[in-house]
């Protein structure tokens, strides 16, 4: 497992992916994603909804989370 994995511009968190450019920060798991994964994790209504209701907003947002 890459050291970067699921880091603010490492690889994106899914095991299946690792592509580089992980800069979308998901606010369930606090690791960083791909814009492509992070998008298709958003698009879930599952996870759109409990997101909303946990967070107030989207599970995966642009950007490093401070």
């Amino acid at each position: 497992m890459s050291e970067t994995k699921g880091k603010f511009n490492g690889t994106c968190n899914r095991t299946s992916c690792q592509r580089a450019g992980a800069t979308w920060y998901n606010h369930g798991t606090q690791k960083y994603y791909c814009p492509k994964c992070a998008l298709e994790l958003n698009k879930d209504p599952f996870n759109a909804k409990d997101a909303e209701r946990l967070f107030g907003h989207k599970l995966c947002t642009e950007g490093e989370e401070r």
